[in-house]
Order: C-alpha cells, then structure tokens, then sequence
C-alpha cells in the first residue's frame, strides 16, 4: 500500500534525512529509515487514546524490524508490553530487554519452546488453539503460581479466515474447551483473541468491528455465564489513536498496535490521523532499460493490504528517484513491487521501476518509497534508526538487521 504521498506531505523531513543519509554513504542500499521521533509522537498519541478509552496494550514491533530503540521510544510512552507472533519475535525482544507480554495470536508456541518461555520469558498471556497446547505449556507450568494465563484463540463460522493462519477453538466449543484448559495443572484461561479484530471499510470510509470481533465477545460472555473469570477480549487490528474507543464501545479490552506507530494502517492512507508516517525505504538504481529501472531490492517488502473490507487491487505504487533532493522530489515514478514466484520471496533482485511523463530515471539515482512494510519478513534489508528528525537535526543512531540485531562497519557486522 503506497504511504508516499502521504509521507512527502505530512513528513517531508524523513524523505531529506533518509536521502542525505545515503547521499553521505552512512547507510547502504536496501534500507527501511526510521524516524524515532515521529514514533514517540504516534506512540504517544495511541497510548493517550488506549488510556483514555481503558484499554491495554500489547505493542507490535514487526513492522519496524522489532527495532530495539523504537521499541523503547514505545514503552516512554507508557505501553510496556509487546506481543511476539513466533520464537524469532521473542528471541529478539527479549534479547533486547522488551518486555514480551503476549506471545502467540497469529500461531503457538513449539512443544520444546515452552521450558524457555515460561522460565526466561514469563510472559503475562500466551495464545493457545486446543487442549493439546495448553497440556504441553501445563507440563512445563506444573503446579507454578502464579498460573500461566492463557488466551483461546476463537472461530465463528462467519469470520474472516486466512488459512496461513489458520486454527482455533470453535465458538460452539469454547465453554467446554476452556474448563478442560482449567483442569490443568499451572494453567488458566484469561480471555479470548481473534484477528483481525477491526477493517478500513472504503466504502463507508470507517473503521468497522470484523465477525471476529463479534464472535470475541459472544465467546467471551459464553464463558463468563458458564462460571469463568474471563478479564481479555483481545481485538488486535487495525489498532489506532482513532479506534481505542471503537475498540471498548464493541466489547474489547485490550489492543495490539503496530502498523500504527510509524503511521502506516490503511486508516492512514486514506486520512490525516493522529499519527505521521515513521518510515521509507531507500535503495539505488543499479541500472536502466529503455524506459524501465532497476533497483536494489532484495529486501523490499510491500505488504499486500489486508485491513480492508473491500478489495483493493493494485499492480504499482509509487517512488521518488533523483541524483539530488531536488530533482528526487519532483520526479515521482512507478514502482512495481515484486511477485513472488512459487512462494518464493529470494527469487528477486531488484525493484521494476517506471518512468512517468516530465520524469527520467538513471543509473547511480536515490530511491526513496513510501509503503506500508513487514521489515521482519525482508531478507537482506536493514533498518537505520534517526532521531532529531522533527527538530531539523537528524542523527544516526544506529543500523540493525531485521530481528534489532545492531550493525557497524562496512561488512554490517553484527556488534556483540
């Protein structure tokens, strides 16, 4: 989803420090910039509305490549927690001295990981499918205490369902599910969770509560009047300063805001929220045919857009390409992301590139696009964190890989 002309309008400054950057050769090619304070300020606004409406949170950094110093302009601001999606996400977190708070939602954990979350991790909740799962975290858990707090991941039979993601308790079995769940050993039941929780709807222009948030909260009251202590309706998606109160008006207690913090949901796209976009991508043209450019981009990641109701296809966004920042922003060209043949996202070197009218593209220009990303999913991509952007005086405050692994030198080695 394209946030560039979003981007040049309401943070024209993170273009020039992202192109002055690599114009002075600090950061390399393939790269996601950062703006720190930019993320302070969208963080800021979210927890102020999460607070206000009586929701908590569970931050999500995959977007911004688990970033372990945006991560801590997120926790300034008062959300202290994150969710981690898989091992990968908890590894890095916890390596970073990030509070992991839930870990699960969109998958479980391994049978053999459970030792290691329970011990070193301590998570406050962990998303769970079935019986079986909780069994494994129970023999783990024995008879601790405080019990391990557990979520059930929940289906309605008109919910949105994506089978890469696959999985759940039907809601027809979610009473009798959750009392075997508190059977166990170590364990309990602390609320329900379903994905995504909310939608861009284009055609009514708003933000709308999805079946799985409806089926959320029935699953949640089902329990509660069959005698459970159920204290979490989590209804991660589409998670903004904007939407906190759409949020608890509906039923749900507790948000998972990611995309949000570099501004970047398609609630954004399509008007001036809270909060400003936090993040570009900036490469380099490696060569030209006829009217076509190639770009350096095995790293590049356009996340296809799936916070909206109504189908949204498109086969192009847009980038900004020149020698100089000046010729860089007045020469707006197409940009085609890149398939992925056969599932396989390393097949691609390089970004396609077209030239629109009054425009001409060269070998050795910047380019420097605005999109909505899933940096955690990008191979080779790095990601350099500024500050002082917002006050005129950007600074360089570190390159990392995409797991917040910190980088130095020309060979990006990882610093110990």
């Amino acid at each position: 989803m394209d946030f560039l002309d979003v981007t040049r309008r309401r943070n024209p400054k993170l273009i020039k420090a992202a192109f002055d950057l690599y114009d002075s050769g600090q950061i390399h090619q393939d790269t996601y910039v950062l703006d720190l304070d930019a993320i302070r300020l969208n963080s800021s606004q979210v927890a102020a509305s999460a607070k206000k409406a009586g929701v908590q949170t569970y931050f999500e950094s995959k977007q911004f490549g688990r970033n372990p110093l945006a991560c801590q302009e997120v926790v300034k601001t008062g959300m202290k927690g994150t969710i981690a999606i898989d091992m990968e996400e908890v590894r890095s977190l916890h390596r970073s001295g990030v509070k992991v708070s839930h870990i699960g939602h969109l998958g479980q954990i391994p049978r053999g990981e459970a030792k290691y979350v329970l011990e070193s991790v301590k998570p406050e909740v962990i998303t769970v499918y079935n019986v079986e799962k909780a069994r494994q975290i129970s023999e783990v858990a024995g008879r601790q205490r405080p019990k391990q707090r557990l979520l059930l991941k929940v289906i309605g039979e008109d919910d949105i369902a994506y089978d890469t993601l696959g999985g759940g308790v039907y809601e027809r079995d979610v009473v009798s599910v959750a009392r075997k769940i508190n059977d166990l050993p170590g364990v309990s039941v602390e609320g329900v969770t379903s994905y995504p929780g909310m939608r861009y709807n284009l055609k009514s222009r708003q933000v709308e509560p999805t079946p799985n948030f409806h089926t959320a909260v029935r699953c949640a009251e089902r329990l509660r009047k069959a005698g459970l202590e159920i204290n979490q309706v989590n209804a991660a998606g589409m998670n903004t300063a904007s939407t906190m109160k759409i949020l608890a008006d509906n039923g749900g207690t507790h948000a998972e805001p990611g995309q949000a913090l570099v501004g970047m949901t398609p609630l954004h796209a399509f008007s001036d929220e809270p909060e400003i976009p936090g993040m570009v991508y900036v490469t380099e043209i490696d060569h030209v045919e006829g009217s076509k450019a190639f770009a350096y981009a095995s790293g590049f990641v356009a996340n296809v857009t799936i916070g909206i109701w109504n189908p949204l296809v498109y086969g192009y966004i847009y980038a900004l390409a020149g020698h100089d920042y000046d010729t860089l922003m007045s020469q707006r060209v197409i940009l085609e992301p890149p398939v992925f043949p056969d599932s396989d996202p390393s097949f691609f070197m390089y970004l396609t590139l077209r030239q629109t009218p009054g425009t001409k593209l060269e070998v050795g220009q910047t380019v420097v696009a605005g999109c909505r990303a899933q940096v955690y999913r990008a191979n080779s991509v790095k990601v350099a964190a500024v500050e002082g952007i917002q006050g005129g005086k950007p600074r360089l405050r570190g390159v990392y890989d995409r797991n917040g692994i910190k980088l130095e030198g020309p060979s990006d080695s990882p610093v110990s």
